[in-house]
């Protein structure tokens, strides 16, 4: 678990170059060269250029290699002088160690014996519309739960493992639910109204299967229904201009694991598109992609030069971050918000506004024509 603390570089006195972990890139935050460092060199604020908040880079080459050089170099020192150094646990968004979080964390990193120990199973449980029963017998399925001749014979020996119903191979969960010729006749939804088929199936065992298919169908309806009506309903409002002298942008992210995407476009109080920006960037979190994204806001306005603009996005809490206290800003995005209250300062005026998600689709693809078209 010493790999999820590390401490939060602000002014750098309180940690130490070689002991202490600092290096969010690193696997254990700690500088990998363990050469001897000149004796007037000891703290992070060493390295430091005093009182510029910014990086001593010469003196960087002088004492590590280029991929530490790049990783220091990559740590944002922001404005706020009077910050101290903060030690963060991992384990948590909010950066403080709690038991729960610690607990997790040991579940999370314990070697699993499972072959299925990947499937998505909190999607899977969610499900509203499977019974709970289904629910049941799948994750007996998948867990080869079922009690099938072949898994009885581990615990009752001496007993026929042959298929019941075809009399050709042994009955287990594979053969039983996927190879009998039985199950077979099932998985390709051909219909028992055959006379071999009548003589093979009892009127029973014909009910069920054909109750199965119309309960299949069903939830599939209702699941397709339940998803066009949940996308239905967010698609809402209007880009509204923003008043005189402003300039809006909007922002919006994409994020899928480890990966994300960004996009900015600019208009005035005519509507009329002054310049867009798009960037693509590893991310761990959905929120760290929306604070990249409102980064990239704020980048935006200061490439063209705007005096005041306004952020307009969907993603309310990194707005609330930024505008909240820094002693609360998630430990993940601490850099990133720091970025953006520093650029900031270089408008006269800076507003936030929360927009639907459903409208920021829009503006993206408008984006994306005025990009084309330029």
């Amino acid at each position: 678990m010493e790999n999820k603390v590390f401490w939060q570089i602000s002014n750098g006195e309180k940690v130490h170059i070689l002991k202490d972990p600092w290096l969010v890139q690193q696997l254990d935050h700690l500088i990998s060269n363990r050469s001897p460092m000149p004796c007037e060199i000891d703290h992070v604020f060493d390295l430091i250029i005093p009182h510029s908040r910014s990086w001593n880079v010469p003196l960087l080459h002088e004492l590590f290699p280029p991929d530490i050089v790049e990783c220091i170099t990559a740590i944002y020192l922001n404005s706020e002088v009077d910050m101290e150094d903060k030690l963060v646990w991992t384990g948590n968004a909010s950066g403080k160690f709690s038991t729960k979080s610690c607990y997790m964390g040991l579940l999370n990193n314990r070697p699993s014996t499972s072959t299925m120990s990947a499937f998505p199973w909190k999607i899977f449980w969610s499900f509203s519309i499977i019974l709970p029963k289904i629910h049941i017998f799948i994750w007996k399925i998948i867990h080869n739960g079922i009690a099938v001749k072949v898994n009885i014979s581990r615990f009752i020996p001496n007993i026929d493992t042959t298929c019941r119903f075809c009399h050709q191979q042994k009955e287990s969960t594979l053969h039983l639910l996927f190879l009998c010729p039985r199950s077979r006749m099932v998985l390709n939804d051909t219909t028992l109204n055959s006379s071999a088929d009548v003589l093979e199936a009892t009127f029973c065992e014909t009910m069920i299967i054909r109750k199965a298919r119309q309960n299949f169908n069903l939830c599939i309806s209702e699941g397709e229904t339940s998803r066009v009506n949940t996308g239905l309903s967010h698609r809402t409002g209007i880009w509204e201009p923003p008043e005189n002298n402003y300039i809006k942008i909007n922002i919006d992210a994409a994020f899928i694991p480890n990966n994300g995407a960004a996009g900015a476009v600019a208009r005035d109080h005519n509507g009329m598109f002054l310049g867009c920006g798009t960037i693509t960037f590893d991310a761990t979190s959905s929120l760290l992609a929306e604070s990249i994204a409102c980064k990239l806001g704020m980048k935006l306005g200061q490439r063209f030069s705007f005096y005041r603009i306004i952020i307009e996005g969907d993603a309310t809490n990194v707005t609330d971050t930024v505008l909240g206290d820094s002693r609360n800003i998630p430990w993940c995005i601490n850099s990133v918000i720091h970025q953006i209250r520093d650029a900031g300062n270089s408008f006269v005026d800076v507003k936030f506004v929360y927009v639907p998600k459903a409208l920021i689709i829009w503006l993206t693809l408008y984006a994306n024509l005025q990009c084309t078209i330029m």
